[in-house]
This record gives structure tokens, C-alpha cells and sequence, in this order.
């Protein structure tokens, strides 16, 4: 069963489970190098989609694009669904109000930790990283790139 539009339907026999197909769909976004371990596919097939397709397709890009294993396991899926606690970094979130502190340069350590994640992640290509950090133009990365001092895109 894979449910759909706010309910729960069942997999037709002889036809593909809609994560498939939808895997399948936009092979531009990633999604066909992915693969599901059995768990995650139970994750999915048990979860009461209030959304309609796109939601399970949002889903398998976010779950795409965050994680470091062609194998796509019950956890991550989980995490992008939200049913689990992300885990937060009580560290950089309860800095305490002294007189050295900045909220720019908190905002500028995150910057440069999901920079970094997106450069190895992307192989540092001028195209893929701007698109997986959400910049429209890779200039604007590189500029931000160059004000964080993080040294020249390739």
C-alpha cells in the first residue's frame, strides 16, 4: 500500500510502486541513482501522505540530495518526512550574549559549513553547487564564497 492524496492506496499488481515511477520521473533531479533499502520503502508505503504525488516526490529529492549513500535507508527517510528529531547543535543555537558576540559571524560559520557540505557533495562544480545551496547564479556563490574567505570556486 503507498498512500496518496490523503489516503492509503494499494500497489495494482503488475505495476510498479508510485515511488518508482516517481523516481523515475525527472531524471534531471537525481532521484533514478537512488535506490531504497527495504525499510525505507516501508517508511513510505506506511506513510498517510496528506499531500498529492509531488509531496512523495519532494520527499525523494530532499532525501536525494541530503544524503551520502546511493542507499537510501529507513532513517533518512524519516528525517525528511520529519517524524524524527533533527538532531540541532545546542552549540552554535545557545551561544551566550557576551561582548564579543556577532550574529554575522554565527550566520557566516553556518554559511561556511553547508558551503563546504555543498562543495565536496557537488565535486565543487560551478553549476551543481549554486543550484543545490538555492543560488540562482553561481556568481553570487562565488562572491559569497570569496567573502568568507573559503578560496576560489573550480
Amino acid at each position: 500500500m503507498l498512500a496518496v492524496a490523503g489516503c492509503r492506496a494499494a500497489t495494482p499488481k503488475g505495476h510498479k510502486p508510485l515511488y518508482e515511477v516517481v523516481k523515475h520521473r525527472y531524471p534531471e533531479r537525481g532521484l533514478s541513482d537512488i535506490r531504497l533499502s527495504a525499510g525505507a520503502r516501508n517508511v513510505i508505503k506506511q506513510y498517510h501522505w496528506p499531500g498529492n504525488i509531488r509531496e512523495l516526490e519532494n520527499v525523494l529529492v530532499r532525501v536525494a540530495t541530503y544524503c551520502d549513500r546511493v542507499e537510501i535507508r529507513s532513517d533518512d527517510v524519516r528525517q525528511a518526512l520529519q517524524l524524527t528529531p533533527v538532531q540541532m547543535d545546542t552549540e552554535i543555537l545557545n551561544r551566550p550574549f557576551s561582548e564579543n558576540f556577532s550574529l554575522g559571524n554565527v550566520l557566516d560559520e553556518v554559511a561556511r559549513h553547508y558551503i563546504e557540505r555543498a562543495r565536496e557533495r557537488t565535486g565543487d562544480r560551478i553549476t551543481r553547487t549554486p543550484k543545490l545551496l538555492d543560488y540562482e547564479h553561481y556568481q553570487v556563490l562565488s562572491r559569497k564564497i570569496k567573502g568568507l574567505g573559503l578560496g576560489s570556486t573550480t
